[in-house]
């Protein structure tokens, strides 16, 4: 059952109350394929060309899909002149993966959508994708490892010819939808990961080198206190990271890249969203339905009393007051603990030193009236 807690519009309430369960995907086969590199046309919002040809014409479903407004907007433009790529590099057969992105949370929800194949039928050879940057990150490599995937990255100049190309449907979409199919590598992963000793509550961190979420320390404190162990993303392999979230039966946590890890849970029995924001990816509500294992609570407590700054750098102010209340009111606190004036006076001055730091670093100046 999913619960939504503090102050969410009426909006983003029906948003995280609607069921987006995705049907069953199926896959198609074709001959005489090329996969040319992905070139991004714009950022904002993300428009690119890329997908599969057969005959020079885009092969249906290579698309890539994200929601937004309430419907499903295609962001792929056909290539304009195959000629243009070395398509030198070929194989018999092989899987099309789809579109690879290095951001951890794109990765889960978009890059892994069409893997579902590759695990039912335990497919040992190459899966082509192609590539949204220049880099393999190492949570990236460490995932294939484990999967005993065998990624062909098409980037640059050179495209791949395939004799025989499998092209899996989608099995999620960003923002739009998720099937019970998209979870089955990652809980494929987990069976092998999963420890004995790992704790059965976990508080999951935002981690290093991204925006600040002040009042996530206070959080942390609170939780500790009552027997959560924190989980920091950034200092942990995956490996571990899976494992974590495979043995706890109550996950806490800020909404955030880290929390899309929750496709690895088989034990939890209640995990708790924690807006830093007025909104919540719907992204995360489709993985629950999927997963159709626990309870969801979707905690809106955020207080960011100055306008974000651009490209996700925040800062954020999480009100822990109302969090410790929405938290003791879902059980996954037992009991009140104080939460002292100066700490809340220091978590807003460590906000608004944040925020000044990114606004003067942006080329900003800040005139106080006498």
């Amino acid at each position: 059952m999913r619960h939504v807690l503090g102050n969410a519009t009426p909006l983003e309430r029906a948003s995280m109350l609607k069921e987006r369960l995705g049907g069953p995907p199926t896959s198609q086969r074709y001959s005489d394929c090329l996969i040319p590199p992905a070139k991004v046309l714009s950022i904002g919002p993300l428009r690119l060309t890329g997908g599969v040809y057969r005959d020079r014409k885009l092969v249906p479903g290579s698309e890539l899909q994200r929601g937004w407004g309430g419907k499903l907007h295609n962001l792929v433009s056909e290539v304009d002149a195959l000629s243009s790529f070395d398509f030198s590099e070929s194989y018999d057969e092989a899987v099309y993966g789809g579109y690879f992105f290095s951001h951890f949370g794109h990765f889960v929800i978009e890059t892994t959508t069409r893997l579902w194949w590759v695990v039912e039928n335990n497919y040992k050879g190459p899966v082509v994708f192609q590539m949204m940057g220049m880099k393999v990150p190492t949570f990236a490599e460490e995932f294939f490892g484990l999967l005993g995937i065998r990624p062909v990255f098409v980037r640059g100049k050179k495209g791949v010819r395939a004799g025989s190309l499998i092209v899996p449907d989608v099995s999620a979409v960003e923002r739009g939808w998720v099937s019970r199919a998209f979870i089955a590598p990652f809980q494929r992963l987990a069976e092998m990961c999963e420890a004995r000793n790992s704790a059965e509550r976990i508080f999951v961190l935002r981690g290093e080198g991204v925006a600040p979420a002040v009042g996530e320390g206070t959080l942390q404190e609170l939780l500790q206190e009552e027997g959560y162990v924190a989980v920091d993303p950034a200092r942990i392999s995956l490996r571990q990271q899976i494992a974590a979230f495979a043995g706890a039966r109550e996950i806490v946590g800020l909404v955030g890249s880290a929390m899309h890890n929750i496709v690895y849970s088989r034990k939890a029995r209640r995990v708790a969203y924690i807006s830093r924001t007025n909104s919540i990816s719907n992204t995360f509500p489709s993985i629950d339905s999927a997963l159709n294992a626990f309870d969801s609570y979707y905690i809106y407590a955020q207080l960011n009393p100055l306008p974000l700054h651009g490209g996700l750098r925040g800062p954020y102010l999480i009100d822990t007051l109302s969090c410790q209340e929405y938290l003791k009111k879902s059980r996954f606190l037992a009991r009140d603990r104080e939460i002292s004036a100066k700490s809340l006076v220091q978590e807003r001055e460590s906000y608004m030193r944040e925020w000044t730091r990114v606004f003067e670093e942006k080329g900003g100046k800040i005139t106080y009236q006498k």
